[in-house]
């Protein structure tokens, strides 16, 4: 009788007690709200702040365990303690292991939280039997249940978890298991391999949240036409400019208002921020209380890696403007020293991207017309990366890590296969003065793919044709070289 009542009453007790810890997570993320905006609005010192903790007396769990103690008290006068209490911890450990089996006929993401439910109130009926019940249950009795609670439910963890394609069904999941966690905390139980667990699928969540902020990037790109947005009343100004600190001045414009830039802007700072929120989310309540770290390394994988990826194939003029979208997001959002490695690790990426271009299998030749006009996209991204580094403030801390230096390695490129004497490259003085940073090996597979071609079909005939084939005859010397010496 009492097994089955406790067995029949724990889904609903757990159900309740989760959504207490609910309750109470979000009257500490409302207070903490409120305390932000208040500190927003200057209000004067932290001294100012009365802080209380309000206790819901709806939230103190009341279930009857008549039904238990009487049978215990019959077993009692019948002088068969011993065996009422080897049935009903016999009894309990079938029930556990029958409650931590996943139902076959629904799917996890509709089960879990009756799952999850069951179990915690299961273990807070326990706890409080444990406290009542005089010797009827041991204390070791209680650990062997829970540890193997902890067991089931971590393997379960990390079997669903893989099996999911979806960031927000990770997230679901995650939420009410932490809301598990801090509802039988309250009664003693150690969660931390639980919410270990969950820490363990960091990286499976990013990366389908990566995945998804990736394709709604694409997206934007494509449907974006470049025109200047036109905003024509404040609440647009305040939703598209000033939410995410765009403005040129502290004075609110005249309507309609031009902005300059496109859509695209603040729909990429819209993603960049849905994220970071998002990417906070799932490390929260977790194990780590301080994720910044992780946080920035993913957002640097976002910012650098994903949007460079979405850059392929784009005029240089597109290339500017997702670098200054990126750059003005980051400013807004990061630290300083976070800014610089976001914008350093942008321009790098770049000229790795153009080094890298020369060496692919795919690109089977190359010539001066190609060099040519790849020096002159180069010079545009070298001005554009003066300007921010100057307009960022960035110059006044980092006064020797120009931006223009993380391009350092496409630059000497470049400027080797357009030289008049590129076998000067093989001088050791030389080298290290303007070519310190290119890598015999690279400079090698470059060089063997240069092809230089005449001026058209006059070019023999050409004054540019003596000058042609010194350089080309300068070039064969150097690939020669190369040869030898590798």
């Amino acid at each position: 009788m009492g097994c089955f009542y406790q067995r029949s009453s724990a889904k609903n007790i757990g159900q309740t007690a989760i959504g207490h810890a609910a309750s109470a997570r979000q009257r500490d993320g409302e207070m903490l709200q409120h305390q932000r905006k208040s500190e927003e609005q200057n209000v004067s010192g932290l001294g100012d702040f009365v802080y209380t903790l309000e206790l819901d007396e709806d939230s103190v769990l009341k279930f009857d365990l008549t039904p238990f103690y009487r049978a215990y008290h019959i077993h009692s006068c019948l002088g068969i303690p011993e065996q009422f209490r080897e049935y009903y911890y016999r009894n309990r450990l079938l029930q556990l292991n029958s409650d931590l089996q996943i139902s076959s006929s629904q799917p996890f993401l509709e089960s879990y939280q009756t799952f999850f439910a069951q179990i915690a109130g299961y273990f807070i009926l326990e706890d409080r039997l444990l406290r009542t019940g005089g010797d009827v249950l041991l204390a070791d009795q209680v650990e062997t249940m829970w540890d193997t609670a902890v067991t089931k439910i971590t393997s379960v963890l990390e079997e669903q978890f893989s099996r999911m394609d979806s960031a927000t069904h990770l997230l679901l999941v995650k939420d009410y298991v932490t809301l598990l966690g801090a509802t039988l905390r309250q009664y003693g139980y150690e969660v931390g391999q639980i919410l270990g667990a969950l820490d363990n699928s960091w990286d499976k969540y990013h990366e389908l949240l990566l995945g998804e902020c990736r394709e709604q990037i694409v997206n934007i790109l494509g449907d974006d036409t470049y025109e200047q947005m036109v905003m024509k009343k404040d609440t647009d100004y305040e939703n598209n400019v000033l939410s995410f600190h765009l403005q040129t001045s502290d004075i609110m414009p005249a309507f309609p208002y031009i902005a300059p830039f496109s859509s695209m802007v603040p729909d990429t700072c819209r993603i960049v921020r849905s994220f970071i929120k998002g990417s906070v989310d799932y490390l929260s309540y977790g194990v780590r209380t301080n994720f910044y770290d992780v946080v920035k390394k993913y957002l640097d994988k976002l910012l650098i890696d994903v949007r460079s990826h979405c850059k392929m194939g784009m005029s240089i003029n597109e290339v500017v403007i997702h670098l200054d979208t990126i750059l003005s997001t980051a400013q807004q959002i990061l630290p300083v020293d976070a800014l610089y490695k976001v914008g350093s690790g942008a321009f790098e990426h770049i000229s790795n991207s153009i080094v890298a271009a020369f060496l692919s299998d795919r690109i089977k030749r190359s010539n001066a017309n190609a060099v040519l006009a790849l020096n002159n996209d180069l010079k545009i991204l070298e001005n554009f990366a003066d300007e921010r580094f100057h307009n960022t403030g960035l110059s006044e801390i980092y006064k020797d890590g120009r931006f223009r230096g993380f391009l350092i390695e496409a630059r000497q490129l470049i400027n080797l296969l357009s030289s008049s004497q590129p076998e000067n490259f093989m001088n050791p003085v030389i080298r290290q003065k303007n070519y310190n940073a290119l890598d015999y090996k690279k400079v090698a597979s470059v060089c063997e793919k240069f092809k230089d071609s005449p001026d058209g079909i006059f070019g023999s005939l050409s004054s540019r044709n003596t000058k042609q084939s010194a350089r080309k005859k300068s070039m064969d010397v150097l690939k020669k070289r190369l040869k030898d010496f590798n």
